[in-house]
Protein backbone atom coordinates (compact mmCIF):
# COMPACT_ATOMS: atom_id res chain seq x y z
CA UNK A 1 0.00 0.00 0.00
CA UNK A 2 1.57 3.18 -1.30
CA UNK A 3 0.02 6.85 0.26
CA UNK A 4 0.00 9.87 -1.57
CA UNK A 5 1.51 12.77 0.36
CA UNK A 6 0.03 16.04 -0.35
CA UNK A 7 2.83 18.97 0.95
CA UNK A 8 0.94 20.52 3.29
CA UNK A 9 0.87 16.92 5.25
CA UNK A 10 4.89 16.75 4.87
CA UNK A 11 5.15 20.47 6.25
CA UNK A 12 3.31 18.68 9.51
CA UNK A 13 5.23 15.77 9.66
CA UNK A 14 8.76 17.82 9.71
CA UNK A 15 8.95 18.42 13.35
CA UNK A 16 8.22 14.91 14.00
CA UNK A 17 11.33 14.21 12.10
CA UNK A 18 13.44 16.36 14.20
CA UNK A 19 12.21 14.95 17.52
CA UNK A 20 12.58 11.64 16.52
CA UNK A 21 16.00 12.18 14.75
CA UNK A 22 17.87 9.66 17.81
CA UNK A 23 15.82 6.75 16.80
CA UNK A 24 16.02 7.39 13.29
CA UNK A 25 19.43 8.18 12.57
CA UNK A 26 20.93 5.63 14.37
CA UNK A 27 20.23 3.47 11.21
CA UNK A 28 19.95 6.42 9.06
CA UNK A 29 16.49 5.53 7.87
CA UNK A 30 15.29 8.89 8.18
CA UNK A 31 17.61 10.78 5.94
CA UNK A 32 18.30 7.10 3.17
CA UNK A 33 14.88 7.02 2.68
CA UNK A 34 13.28 10.45 3.33
CA UNK A 35 11.17 9.10 6.00
CA UNK A 36 8.97 10.09 9.02
CA UNK A 37 9.16 7.96 12.26
CA UNK A 38 5.57 7.38 13.17
CA UNK A 39 6.32 4.66 16.12
CA UNK A 40 9.50 3.87 17.54
CA UNK A 41 7.25 0.72 18.13
CA UNK A 42 6.81 -1.65 20.96
CA UNK A 43 7.95 -4.82 17.86
CA UNK A 44 8.53 -2.77 14.73
CA UNK A 45 9.47 0.87 14.32
CA UNK A 46 7.62 2.11 11.65
CA UNK A 47 8.32 5.09 9.03
CA UNK A 48 6.49 6.87 6.66
CA UNK A 49 8.41 7.83 3.15
CA UNK A 50 7.74 10.81 1.52
CA UNK A 51 7.03 8.84 -1.39
CA UNK A 52 3.93 7.02 0.36
CA UNK A 53 5.83 4.01 1.49
CA UNK A 54 5.25 2.23 5.46
CA UNK A 55 8.86 0.65 6.44
CA UNK A 56 8.99 -1.25 9.25
CA UNK A 57 11.97 -1.98 10.97
CA UNK A 58 12.80 -4.58 13.35
CA UNK A 59 16.32 -4.33 14.02
CA UNK A 60 16.14 -3.14 17.73
CA UNK A 61 12.79 -5.66 18.21
CA UNK A 62 13.75 -9.05 16.32
CA UNK A 63 16.54 -8.59 14.29
CA UNK A 64 14.73 -8.82 11.25
CA UNK A 65 15.56 -5.68 8.72
CA UNK A 66 14.00 -2.82 7.19
CA UNK A 67 10.78 -3.66 4.82
CA UNK A 68 7.71 -2.42 3.60
CA UNK A 69 5.21 -3.02 5.75
CA UNK A 70 2.28 -4.90 4.82
CA UNK A 71 -0.91 -3.25 4.16
CA UNK A 72 -2.63 -4.00 7.83
CA UNK A 73 1.08 -2.99 9.09
CA UNK A 74 0.94 0.12 6.84
CA UNK A 75 -3.00 1.07 7.75
CA UNK A 76 -1.84 0.25 11.45
CA UNK A 77 1.08 2.35 11.22
CA UNK A 78 -0.89 5.65 10.26
CA UNK A 79 -3.52 5.34 13.08
CA UNK A 80 -0.57 5.06 15.48
CA UNK A 81 0.96 7.99 14.03
CA UNK A 82 -1.71 10.09 14.40
CA UNK A 83 -2.07 9.39 17.92
CA UNK A 84 1.77 9.55 18.66
CA UNK A 85 1.85 12.78 16.57
CA UNK A 86 -1.68 14.83 17.43
CA UNK A 87 -1.32 14.83 13.44
CA UNK A 88 -5.23 13.88 12.38
CA UNK A 89 -4.45 14.54 8.96
CA UNK A 90 -2.90 11.29 8.45
CA UNK A 91 -5.85 9.42 8.95
CA UNK A 92 -6.95 10.87 5.45
CA UNK A 93 -4.20 8.91 3.97
CA UNK A 94 -6.46 6.07 4.62
CA UNK A 95 -9.24 4.30 2.52
CA UNK A 96 -12.46 5.50 2.96
CA UNK A 97 -15.06 2.94 4.22
CA UNK A 98 -17.06 1.63 0.96
CA UNK A 99 -20.30 1.25 0.82
CA UNK A 100 -19.57 -2.73 0.36
CA UNK A 101 -18.26 -2.58 4.20
CA UNK A 102 -19.57 -2.61 7.62
CA UNK A 103 -18.23 -1.16 10.71
CA UNK A 104 -15.83 -3.54 12.29
CA UNK A 105 -17.83 -5.55 15.22
CA UNK A 106 -14.90 -4.95 17.55
CA UNK A 107 -14.06 -1.14 17.45
CA UNK A 108 -17.01 0.12 16.23
CA UNK A 109 -15.47 2.35 14.08
CA UNK A 110 -13.32 4.09 16.41
CA UNK A 111 -10.07 2.06 15.25
CA UNK A 112 -8.90 1.66 18.70
CA UNK A 113 -9.65 -1.68 21.04
CA UNK A 114 -9.03 -1.55 24.86
CA UNK A 115 -9.02 -5.47 26.26
CA UNK A 116 -8.74 -4.17 29.81
CA UNK A 117 -6.53 -1.93 31.97
CA UNK A 118 -3.09 -2.05 32.98
CA UNK A 119 -2.19 -2.53 36.70
CA UNK A 120 -2.83 1.05 37.14
CA UNK A 121 -6.20 0.92 36.52
CA UNK A 122 -5.60 2.69 33.32
CA UNK A 123 -7.36 1.30 30.13
CA UNK A 124 -4.80 -0.23 28.03
CA UNK A 125 -5.42 1.02 23.89
CA UNK A 126 -4.63 -0.87 21.09
CA UNK A 127 -5.57 -0.51 17.15
CA UNK A 128 -8.11 -2.86 16.30
CA UNK A 129 -6.49 -6.18 15.68
CA UNK A 130 -9.79 -7.03 13.61
CA UNK A 131 -9.77 -4.21 11.39
CA UNK A 132 -5.98 -3.32 11.98
CA UNK A 133 -7.56 0.63 12.60
CA UNK A 134 -9.66 1.24 9.51
CA UNK A 135 -12.68 0.91 11.44
CA UNK A 136 -14.58 -1.48 9.15
CA UNK A 137 -14.51 -4.59 7.30
CA UNK A 138 -15.53 -5.57 3.90
CA UNK A 139 -18.81 -7.82 3.95
CA UNK A 140 -18.08 -11.35 4.07
CA UNK A 141 -20.88 -11.45 1.03
CA UNK A 142 -18.49 -9.34 -1.20
CA UNK A 143 -16.11 -12.21 -0.49
CA UNK A 144 -13.47 -9.88 1.32
CA UNK A 145 -12.84 -10.21 5.42
CA UNK A 146 -11.91 -6.35 5.39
Amino acid sequence: MRFLLPATLIAQLEPIKRRYDAWADSFGIGERDEAFMLSPGMGDASYLTKDGRVLADGRDWDGEPVRVATDDEAVSAIVIGARNSGINDLLRLLPEKPDTACVCPQCHGSRWWSPGNDTSGRPVNLVCPICSGRGWMQSHADGGSR
